[in-house]
């Protein structure tokens, strides 16, 4: 796959197709349309190509604008590749990682590589921690250092023990469906050497620190400008493609993790005792018990779970408090607990100052089980654990996707 991509407009196809009839023979036409790793997509070809090549995007489609390739089918246009670099190995490092005991994760990198994209929370996950705010720096030889810090989960003991039996491939399928819940754009960083040692490391041989260093290359950037400028000439045509990679030279983003040592994840022998004579999978009684309701955590991912093949029975917005939004969920899964499940949405309106309220969703299960995605935004599942009809398969799939 091409690091970059034009999807032509209809009108710049047509000024290609048109000089290409008249100055070249056919058997070049194709040659023309990749040089130097450069993709030119012809606007009658483009929804074949994205269905062909899987290609995701950050944003909408832009014709005649430059994608330069983050990871595998993932690009972004070139004004925000830095911003969407960071961000994209940022998000799959926490993903992959916070389910083996991870304690933090920081990158860094100079104030100067930074100080044009107005970069901030924007990279997806709760400002745990942010030290050299870029906008507050005046040396550009400053660093802008961003922490992210997650909680300790004994979960994560068994996600080691578990994963330290599997297979190389076993590995790299079980995390691939873990990145599929979150976006598929992650799915080709599984395959990356680099980034299967960090988790392979952590897995077998228990890594507490680890640092990796992306190098961003301006070279071939520079020099494709080159080839675009040959291809204007060659077909008299303006492509309209505007390079504002504000950056000169090569930029390194350092990317480090710390994580929880064994001793602290490990359960003590009465709680392990309790844990293994409990199995998750456990047979729901047929009777109405006691309602005992279940809620589902959140992550430093700026993200949460909402139930799949369901419908939407009712919507309750603009609730003040956490507390008064979890009393209306009780309410209307008491009105059907086997059949209601729950999503609570954190929800900032920021007209005219930022105000949180929460939307209480009620949903109800069809015939066939339902499921849960993953998706942008602060939001919780809240269930009765007793007498939700999906209940067990829930909460295993939330503990996959470290939601539990």
């Amino acid at each position: 796959m091409a690091n970059y991509i034009i999807f032509l407009s209809e009108k710049k196809t047509k000024s290609f197709n048109n000089v290409c009839g008249l100055k070249l023979r056919q058997t070049n036409k194709k040659h023309l349309l990749q040089i130097n790793n450069l993709k030119m997509v012809l606007f009658n070809e483009v929804n074949n190509f994205f269905e062909k090549n899987k290609i995701i995007l950050k944003n909408n489609l832009l014709y005649d604008n430059l994608y330069i390739k983050i990871h595998g089918n993932y690009y972004c246009e070139e004004n925000e590749y830095l911003k969407c670099i960071i961000e994209y190995y940022f998000e799959i490092y926490s993903i992959i990682l916070s389910k083996f005991g991870l304690h933090k994760i920081t990158f860094k990198c100079s104030n100067n590589q930074v100080k044009d994209i107005g970069f901030g929370i924007d990279v997806g996950v709760q400002q745990v921690g942010l030290h050299n705010n870029f906008r507050q720096c005046n040396s550009l030889d400053q660093l802008y250092t961003y922490t992210g810090e997650f909680e300790m989960k004994k979960s994560d003991y068994y996600n080691l023990e578990l994963y330290s039996n599997y297979s190389k491939e076993k590995r790299i399928f079980e995390l691939k469906k873990i990145c599929k819940n979150y976006s598929d754009k992650f799915v080709y960083m599984i395959d990356n050497e680099i980034f299967q040692s960090i988790v392979f490391q952590r897995i077998d041989e228990y890594l507490t620190n680890r640092e990796v260093v992306h190098n961003i290359s301006v070279s071939d950037i520079i020099e494709l400008g080159g080839s675009i400028s040959a291809n204007i000439n060659i077909f008299d045509i303006d492509f309209g493609a505007n390079f504002t990679y504000s950056s000169k030279n090569d930029n390194n983003i350092t990317y480090s993790f710390e994580f929880y040592p064994i001793e602290l994840l490990q359960p003590d022998i009465e709680e392990e005792n309790i844990i293994s004579s409990t199995p998750i999978e456990t047979k729901l009684n047929q009777g109405i018990e006691s309602p005992k309701f279940y809620m589902s955590t959140t992550n430093v991912i700026y993200s949460g779970p909402w139930p799949t093949n369901c419908f939407k029975i009712n919507q309750y917005n603009n609730i003040r408090h956490f507390n008064e939004a979890i009393k209306k969920s009780k309410e209307c899964i008491n009105k059907d607990p086997v059949n209601n499940i729950i999503e609570i949405v954190e929800h900032i309106d920021f007209t005219p100052f930022p105000v949180h309220t929460y939307k209480v969703i009620v949903w109800q299960i069809k015939s066939s089980r339902c499921g849960i995605k993953i998706d942008n935004g602060k939001r919780y599942l809240y269930f009765d654990k007793n007498n939700f009809r999906d209940s067990n398969f829930i909460y295993n799939e939330l503990r996959n996707v470290n939601f539990e």
